[in-house]
């Protein structure tokens, strides 16, 4: 039978269920929602332990123990700010809000032409950890609630209405935004975004006879789901490549492809172009790069290189030899303008062997090495005050995170004494975690460096750092902010950012959010004060299903870039109705 609406026909929806079928679907419903519960503390339980969870054989790989013995360091070699948490900090804890991955295909049955489901439930869970130490004021709103999202069909052929039940409240903004609140833990109305249907493709052909897509991945513009997804993407200058990279070397470029006003078939605005293979890496890729020219990339492995590939054709005219251990993160130098003569022809990387590496690209030798006294987790590259353009290396300093929670800086204009010594410690945290995340944005209004870092432990510490201590020794500071969301999520990628939402403007003043991807998937944005160091939850991305969240960020029009590793392998973009 069929029903005629708006001129065509059209299948008439299942009749209305009675009570008891209701309490059965319900009933059912529960079960899975208190079994996805299950799985998702399972894997957080995993994390914490340092299991297999973890998202790469990098975190594997960094928990091995080095020790380097050498003589005092002298003092001129490296230019140092000392930060300490010589005292425990008080550890926030900010709630998270949990949403069916699969609701987009979920929504997709119910509007489809020829469905004949009229609703769905999709589960929704809200939880908020203790915080450290803790806060009997705030102890009656810890806790989860797990309730439910009723979606059904509204009288206008293909929108939808939607319901909160069972201790969570939902309004339905657009069809990938949704704005979730949780009274009982004290969790107020917050953005909850799905990955954009014109910017992702589906992951399945949502019908009401398709009975898989409830447990279908959340729509995705590419996947690379084998051998453990993705562990790093980078987009190029001109956002008009990403490269994505994975476990066993497996690495390639990808053509985006804007379709203006959703001109493409199905209406999309976003699409896959031309892929290019880089083969020759035989380790997982750990970062990724393009020069400035967007035609050529740097990329560093577990296999202890870097490797230049063109972008256009996969060729490797060089490979960077010399670390005897991973190689965690690098940067370009490059010329103040684009006319200036260093268009890539430096590269700074760092390493688990402990050391910091300046490398002349044209003949594939590192010129410099600076050997610090712990293995480099990661790094981030700082240019504070002028830029010469016939000495690319003034005023830039590398700042290198440790293994062992501590942080150095080195002043790339200095030369390194002879012999192997260790670096001084800038900042250590009140724990031994692994520092695994790194970022870090220059407030020139204030005259101030803040620096992110993300732990494996699953904290996430900021600080606001004087330029000019940056080149003397300071006094020690205290981090601004401290928090965490779960237990043992070890953060992936934070992004610091102007913006304070997703396609919104910049901010004119020192307003700061940060975006977070941690290893329970479950990333978000949260907003920061410099000024009294509050912070709370700005936005939740909805993704990978108990999948590793691997990278994050932001492209020029701030739309959100999201990665996912082990069998997800997405990659997603968010956008949300420009503000300001």
């Amino acid at each position: 039978m069929s029903g005629r609406q708006g001129g065509k026909l059209k299948p008439l929806k299942a009749p209305k269920k009675g009570k008891a079928e209701e309490d059965e679907d319900d009933a059912a419903f529960k079960a899975k929602q208190k079994a996805e519960a299950a799985k998702l503390k399972e894997m957080q339980a995993k994390a914490a332990k340092g299991g297999p969870l973890l998202g790469g054989a990098f975190k594997a790989a960094s928990n091995e123990s080095y020790l380097v013995t050498s003589p005092p360091l002298p003092a001129t070699r490296f230019s140092l700010v000392h930060l300490s948490m010589s005292a425990p900090a008080r550890v926030q804890s900010l709630p998270y809000i949990a949403l069916q991955p699969s609701l987009p295909h979920v929504i997709a049955d119910i509007t489809h032409p020829r469905s004949t489901v009229a609703a769905e439930n999709a589960w929704v869970s809200a939880y908020r950890l203790p915080s450290i130490p803790p806060d009997q004021a705030a102890k009656a709103k810890e806790g989860s609630v797990h309730g439910r999202m009723r979606v059904s069909e509204a009288d206008e052929p293909g929108e939808i209405e939607v319901e909160g039940r069972d201790g969570v409240e939902v309004e339905m903004r657009s069809k990938s935004e949704f704005m979730i609140a949780c009274p009982k833990l004290d969790i107020p109305p917050t953005p909850v975004l799905l990955p954009t249907p014109s910017l992702n493709a589906d992951s399945t052909a949502s019908t009401s006879a398709n009975s898989g897509s409830q447990e279908a991945p959340a729509p995705s513009l590419l996947r690379l789901p084998a051998r453990g997804g993705i562990e790093c993407f980078v987009l190029s200058g001109d956002e008009r490549r990403v490269l994505v990279a994975g476990r066993d070397g497996q690495a390639r470029v990808l053509e985006v492809v804007r379709f203006e006003d959703g001109a493409s078939a199905r209406g999309k605005r976003l699409g896959k172009g031309k892929e290019t293979a880089l083969r020759g890496h035989v380790g997982d890729l750990t970062a990724a790069e393009f020069f400035p020219s967007n035609e050529v990339v740097l990329t560093a492995s577990s296999d202890m290189t870097l490797r230049v590939f063109s972008a256009t054709d996969g060729s490797s005219p060089r490979v960077l030899k010399g670390h005897t251990k991973r190689v965690t993160g690098f940067a370009i130098l490059r010329s103040a303008s684009r006319s200036g003569p260093h268009k890539g022809r430096e590269v700074i990387s760092s390493s688990l062997d402990g050391t910091i590496k300046l490398w002349d690209v044209p003949t594939a030798t590192a010129t410099t090495t600076w050997t610090l006294s712990q293995p480099v987790s990661t790094m981030s590259l700082i240019q504070i005050g002028d830029e010469d353009e016939q000495d690319v290396r003034r005023g830039k300093f590398v700042l290198a995170a440790h293994t062992d929670g501590s942080t150095s800086v080195v002043d790339l204009s200095s030369q390194p004494v002879s012999g192997i010594h260790p670096a001084p410690t800038i900042f250590r945290a009140s724990s031994t975690s692994s520092i695994d995340a790194l970022s870090t944005l220059i407030l020139h209004s204030s005259d101030k460096l803040v620096i992110a870092v993300g732990f494996r432990n699953g904290t996430i510490s900021v600080y606001s750092v004087p330029l000019s201590s940056l080149a003397a020794i300071a006094e020690p500071q205290q981090p601004i902010s401290t928090w965490r969301r779960t237990d043992g999520s070890q953060i992936h990628s934070l992004h610091l950012s102007r913006r304070p939402a997703t396609s919104h403007s910049p901010s004119p003043d020192d307003a700061l959010s940060i975006l977070v991807a941690p290893s329970d998937g479950m990333a978000y944005r949260a907003k920061l004060s410099m000024q009294d160091g509050t912070v709370e939850v700005a936005e939740e991305f909805v993704g990978p299903d108990c999948e590793p969240a691997t990278g994050i960020c932001e492209d020029s029009t701030g739309k959100v870039w999201i990665s996912a590793g082990g069998a997800d392998g997405g990659l997603r973009v968010y956008e949300r109705a420009a503000a300001g």
